[in-house]
């Protein structure tokens, strides 16, 4: 039989729902939801970490974080995402920025790929709260009771 309600992958993540009954979070997308992106960051320090390595005037023509971000963004929010796979992507999509500098520029490509190395340590080590709220908006919920059903 099919499982339309997804409950068979329904995870441990709850919360109160509206009528006051506990609701689980299910591995069902929500119908129409689209994950949104902003750049490098999460919520209080979307403005604080940086889409390219301002210190140097090469950022202005090679290297940009923000498309990378922004599919790590989408990731965390499509329902049923493995986090660590995000978050290895994150890291794949800045090292490719970074191999868009020169050879020339050693050092410039060499600091650029620290960054990248930076970033992928700060949401493995950082990230989980971020991907649950994400998946938490991506996915339906229903009440747990009928888990136990």
């Amino acid at each position: 039989h099919y499982d339309f309600l997804g409950l068979s992958e329904m995870t441990t993540r709850q919360r109160q729902g509206v009528d006051g009954q506990r609701e689980c979070r299910t591995s069902n997308p929500v119908p129409g939801y689209s994950p949104s992106a902003n750049g490098c960051g999460s919520g209080w320090n979307t403005y604080l970490v940086p889409d390219a390595d301002y210190l140097s005037l090469l950022h202005l023509q090679w290297v940009s974080f923000n498309d990378a971000c922004d599919a790590h963004d989408k990731c965390y929010g499509t329902c049923g995402s493995d986090k660590k796979a995000c978050d290895d992507a994150l890291w794949t999509g800045m090292q490719k920025a970074c191999d868009r500098i020169p050879g020339i520029f050693m050092v410039s490509r060499g600091r650029c790929l620290i960054m990248a190395d930076a970033y992928h340590t700060a949401v493995q080590k950082l990230g989980e709260e971020p991907f649950q709220r994400a998946q938490d908006a991506g996915c339906e919920w229903v009440s747990c009771c009928e888990k136990d059903r």
